[in-house]
């Protein structure tokens, strides 16, 4: 079973893509696949030009920063307490609950290489009840 493919001249796809990124804007779509059942479009084909065009892709990037500056501004002239705690939460990091850290940072490396350096036991050493305990040396012992 063969399938006919429809082939957009370069001027169909520049309407096409700017209806997408208009749909997004307008806040009438929320995503790429979402425009393109509004549209009638397929979404593979849409979503290729994503992976495909860094031109494209860097559009959708900005229609959707539009469209997340246009919610800010909703939530912060609801003042709703929620919608202020998560807006408060964005701007102040030392609101937020979770952190992140950078564990490849150069001092932080040297210094856990310092620290399992001082951590190793002796080489006489075995772990018993989690706790290293030094082993009779073998020399005095008469072995």
């Amino acid at each position: 079973m063969s399938k006919v493919v429809e082939v957009l001249s370069s001027e169909e796809i520049k309407k096409v893509k700017s209806a997408i990124l208009d749909l997004i804007e307008a806040e009438e779509a929320d995503n790429i696949s979402e425009a393109c059942e509004i549209l009638g479009f397929p979404k593979l084909k849409a979503h290729w030009w994503t992976d495909n065009d860094p031109l494209w892709a860097g559009q959708v990037r900005q229609a959707q920063q539009i469209k997340a500056d246009r919610l800010e501004n909703k939530l912060d002239n609801m003042n709703h307490p929620v919608a202020l705690i998560f807006r408060l939460k964005k701007l102040r990091p030392e609101y937020r609950d979770t952190y992140r850290f950078d564990v490849t940072s150069e001092p932080l490396i040297a210094l856990l290489k310092e620290l399992k350096a001082v951590a190793k036991p002796p080489e006489t050493a075995e772990i018993i009840e989690g706790e290293y305990k030094l082993l009779p040396d073998k020399e005095t012992n008469g072995s």
